[in-house]
């Protein structure tokens, strides 16, 4: 007759038992790592895309106010590829004597941001979206063409830093490219 077994585990179980359980937290710090990196990917990337967005918001209004100052002239005409300038009616715009305001929007690349500025010589009678002022910061490229005379190309790439998992930063970029159609050169 044999003798009971003693109660509890042998030395080789014991074993076996930390070697699955360091396995699975192994594997468990991996997906929590992955994961991590994933969300300050992603976050970062929302940070980036937002801030493209607020520069396009800003911008599409006052595109769409444009319009030739004289006959023959065009409403807006792009100096180089990081410049636009158009005309918008005055605040106070009289059909018999109009007066026209020039705005231009200008991307600095030294300090990486976007002005809006005008001709108009007394402030107080401009719209306040039409005064001189800073629209967005930290704007890597601005890039303005104009595929027709009623077509705006507006292409914003932004970057950015974002922390990774390792506590390292990586750059990230986001390119937002918008077609705008100008209302005034529309057929109807």
């Amino acid at each position: 007759m044999r003798s009971p077994r003693p109660a509890g585990m042998t030395l080789a179980e014991t074993l076996i038992s930390a070697a699955i359980l360091s396995i699975l937290g192994l594997i468990l710090l991996r997906i929590y790592t992955v994961s991590h990196q994933a969300y300050s990917h992603g976050t970062g990337q929302i940070a980036l895309q937002q801030r493209a967005r607020f520069l396009t918001e800003q911008i599409t209004p006052l595109l769409s106010a444009a319009a030739p100052p004289h006959d023959g002239a065009k409403a807006l005409f792009s100096p180089n590829s990081a410049s636009l300038v158009f005309y918008v009616p005055d605040k106070n715009f009289q059909p018999r004597n109009p007066h026209y305001i020039r705005v231009g929007i200008y991307h600095n690349d030294i300090d990486q941001t976007v002005w809006l500025e005008n001709s108009a010589t007394p402030p107080s009678n401009q719209e306040e979206m039409f005064r001189s002022r800073e629209l967005a910061r930290e704007i890597y490229d601005l890039r303005i063409g104009l595929p027709t005379e009623n077509t705006v190309r507006v292409t914003v790439e932004v970057r950015g830093l974002t922390r990774t998992a390792g506590g390292d930063q990586a750059e990230q970029s986001y390119l937002l490219e918008n077609l705008l159609q100008i209302p005034y050169y529309s057929k109807n």
